[in-house]
């Protein structure tokens, strides 16, 4: 027979299966019994968890956003989870445990944080959430409406009353986050609004101080300097044109002047023209240069003269000059007389005394020559008059001169300063400009900061007045009736479908061990063959009994 036909005869049917089960029931049915009983008694002495619930939901703003804008941001889940972190801290978990006496068994110091933990746990927050499309779109959103919070603990009454704790919880510290938020958004504003003033006023001085500084040279001002600028350069021309002008006539006067003697001519009896005293000194001194070199200092002749010239002293400027000189060269003379009588010609001090009576009489003739030829000044005011109207003219003339030379250096300085002026104005424009622009600037923040600020004080009052987007509590935490776990039914299904597997599992596991050869089947799953007969059991009505 081939290993097809084999194959075949080794495939087990239902009726061996039966066989199997009978011949092996107490394989299955002590494995089944065992684990039905635990999980029995697993289903109904697992101490009950009751579970409390209570619902908040998420209302919107009252008053238009358009109107009222909450400077509270962010997405409600974002809010729900930051709420649920400081709700489900520490200090509060532990506060609750112990003023509802949770765990009581456990709750010791040392295990304090594993209580924390265990009351996280049993703590619920879930999201409840709509499909939501926006107006004008037809695309859907997801949006969370509402929120519950559930506590799980073995006695319904305490996890009802935690429930509700932690609802309350949620409600005041939504309530009091919003309105911190929204104060400290106003205080924030506050402080920048105070910042941007004062910098607004920094700004104000510096400009200010900036505008005296160079009030002459702003950009406002620069087509009045171009103005100023060529009126200047034509004042100068003009003013050019004018001392050109003058000085033309003062020469010409002064020539005229020159050629005019400043006194009448006088004449005595006789008919002779008597000179002026100038022309008297200048004669004088080259009369006394004439007779000193001939006579001596006390010769009847030179001393005439020289009392002439000290009785002229007193009209003329020049006269006193005069005089002096002529003292001077009479003590030269008188000295060199007398050194002449004690020592040789070539003497030093003889060479020294004619060398110093040549430069006296050198002076003498000079002052003798500027005398003659007239001087500006008089002892005595001249009486000509077509001298006195010249002079008066020359002197105009001179004033005239003098003032208009003051004007064009007033003229010239005023052109440098308008012209540097106008090279300054470029820079001064450009340091003015950004002074102007970050004034500007911080202006239009302060403007922007000064709008959101009452803004946020609207929104400030807006959470002062819970007419923002607060929690409702729709749902109270409920006592629960029902416990939420352990589920008993559920598990003794599950426990009887172990048993009936662990039993299964048994059976399949003791028949695979035993190699025990049952049945024609086996016969030819050994031999390769089926047997040619087969003699059933046959057991016996009643034991045969042994006879003595």
């Amino acid at each position: 027979m081939d290993d097809r036909a084999l194959n075949q005869q080794a495939v087990l049917e239902i009726g061996d299966y039966i066989e199997i089960l009978r011949r092996r029931k107490m394989h299955f049915v002590v494995p089944f019994l065992l684990v039905l009983l635990v999980s029995l008694i697993l289903a109904f002495t697992l101490p009950p968890v009751y579970r409390s619930e209570a619902t908040i939901l998420i209302e919107r703003q009252e008053i238009p956003s358009d109107l009222v804008e909450s400077t509270v941001t962010g997405f409600v889940q974002e809010r729900i989870e930051g709420l649920s972190k400081r709700l489900l801290g520490h200090d509060n978990l532990w506060r609750i445990a112990e003023k509802y006496d949770l765990y009581p068994e456990d709750r010791t110091r040392e295990n304090r944080q594993d209580i924390v933990q265990r009351m996280r746990e049993s703590t619920l927050v879930e999201m409840v959430d709509v499909k939501t499309s926006e107006p004008g779109t037809r695309s859907q959103g997801v949006a969370t409406i509402a929120f519950t919070v559930a506590f799980e603990y073995k006695d319904p009454a305490i996890a009802q009353a935690v429930t509700s704790d932690l609802a309350n919880l949620y409600l005041e510290e939504n309530r009091r986050m919003r309105s911190q938020k929204a104060a400290d958004v106003t205080k924030f504003l506050e402080k920048e609004t105070e910042r941007l003033s004062q910098e607004i006023s920094d700004l104000e001085a510096k400009l200010a101080t900036f505008k005296q500084e160079q009030r002459e040279q702003l950009p406002e001002l620069m087509d009045l300097n171009l103005r100023l600028h060529e009126k200047t350069q034509n004042e100068i021309e003009s003013t050019k044109e004018r001392i050109r002008s003058i000085q033309d006539n003062i020469v010409a006067l002064q020539a005229e002047l020159s050629l005019t003697k400043p006194y009448q001519d006088i004449f005595d009896e006789k008919g002779q023209r008597i000179q002026t005293a100038k022309e008297r000194l200048s004669a004088l001194a080259a009369e006394y240069l004439q007779l000193s070199s001939k006579y001596s200092q006390n010769h009847p002749d030179v001393m005439k003269v020289r009392r002439e010239i000290e009785a002229l002293g007193g009209q003329t400027a020049d006269a006193a000059g005069v005089k002096q000189l002529v003292d001077r060269l009479t003590i030269l003379r008188t000295k060199l007389s007398e050194a002449k009588q004690r020592y040789a010609e070539n003497h030093p001090d003889i060479r020294k005394l004619q060398a110093s009576i040549s430069a006296v009489e050198k002076g003498l003739r000079s002052a003798a020559v500027t005398s003659a030829a007239g001087s500006s000044e008089y002892a005595t005011a001249p009486d000509n008059p077509r001298y006195v109207t010249l002079k008066t003219q020359l002197d105009a003339a001179n004033g005239s001169l003098k003032a208009e030379t003051a004007k064009l250096s007033q003229l010239e300085s005023k052109l440098s300063e308008y012209e540097t002026r106008l090279y300054r104005t470029p820079a001064v424009e450009r340091d003015y400009k950004s002074l102007a622009r970050d004034y500007e600037n911080a202006k239009a923040k302060y403007r922007e900061v000064k709008g959101k600020l009452l803004e946020a004080r609207l929104a400030e009052q807006l959470e002062a007045g819970s007419k923002g987007e607060r929690f409702t509590l729709v749902q109270p935490a409920f006592l629960p009736s029902l416990p939420e776990r352990p589920n008993r039914i559920g598990i003794a299904l599950l426990g009887t479908l172990l048993a009936f597997a662990c039993g299964l599992g048994a059976v399949a596991t003791a028949e695979y061990l035993d190699h025990t050869i049952r049945g024609q089947k086996g016969v030819a799953q050994v031999f390769g063959a089926p047997p040619l007969a087969t003699i059933p059991y046959i057991p016996l009505e009643k034991p045969a009994k042994h006879r003595s």
